[in-house]
């Protein structure tokens, strides 16, 4: 009967244990999480104002991945980042915006930070129309594939600004890169694109660069800016004393009018 005891106490003893084990074993796997601290430069900016976000760790920081979109798109980048360091962005549209930042170190434990941030217009001047006044061949048959005076002759027009813009949030250098293209207009039933709900913004001292072309499905698009730089530029810090509603501008290299639809900040 002793000898009977003992074995079921062993019996006890060995399964407590074993409950701990598994226990400390549960606790030990889960995932480290990686501490850093990410600063931002402000929590109010304006259009198109740079924003710096800091980022620093007590061990070196082997990838990051910002997110505006909560992780479904985009990626981590990998390497060079050290333990402290900085990321940058800047703001198309007025609004809240949320970031989130993911950073891992080289054990590949994660951590996350969240920052809000408000958008706000400041001095942007805000694109409501673009017309094309003037251009190479215009109200003449610019699409050779179809019969001369049909309709279908008539140019396809589409039209696309660049703007100066951060394109690499390790860098804060701002550079030309697209930023909008139009619609179609077909067979030049229009000449006039309203631009009311696009969300269209720029700062008066960043100058667009304006093209624009006859769009053929099979070479792509026929340019109507025919000499170098092959494009328009548009200064609205010209035009900030007067504020017009409308600025027509004339490029007399190219044979190029547009007239541009603008609301100023107040």
């Amino acid at each position: 009967m002793i000898v009977h005891m003992k074995k079921i106490a062993t019996l006890l003893c060995y399964l407590i244990l074993l409950g701990c084990s598994e226990s400390s074993s549960e606790i030990n796997t889960e995932p480290e999480v990686f501490e850093f601290t990410a600063t931002p430069s402000a929590t109010t900016v304006s259009i198109d104002q740079l924003l710096t976000i800091n980022l620093v760790a007590a061990e070196v920081i082997t990838e990051v991945w910002p997110s505006f979109d909560n992780f479904q798109t985009g990626g981590y980048a990998l390497n060079g980042f050290g333990s402290n360091t900085n990321i940058y962005f800047a703001f198309q549209t007025p609004g809240t915006q949320t970031l989130k930042i993911r950073c891992k170190n080289a054990a590949g434990a994660l951590g996350e930070k969240s920052i809000t941030v408000n958008v706000v217009r400041g001095n942007a001047v805000r694109l409501k129309s673009i017309e094309l006044i003037n251009f190479t061949g215009i109200n003449t048959d610019l699409d050779t594939e179809f019969p001369a005076g049909s309709t279908d002759a008539k140019a396809d027009l589409r039209f696309g600004f660049q703007k100066i813009q951060i394109g690499n949030y390790r860098e804060s250098a701002f550079n030309y890169r697209q930023w909008y293209f139009s619609a179609i207009q077909l067979n030049q039933q229009s000449l006039f694109w309203n631009l009311e709900n696009e969300n269209l913004y720029v700062v008066p001292s960043s100058v667009l660069r304006f093209g624009a072309g006859e769009v053929d499905g099979e070479i792509g698009m026929i340019d109507f800016f025919m000499e170098a730089p092959y494009y328009g530029e548009i200064n609205f810090s010209n035009y900030e004393t007067d504020r017009p509603e409308f600025i027509t501008i004339t490029y007399p290299n190219q044979n190029v009018t547009i007239r541009v639809g603008v609301e100023w900040a107040n």
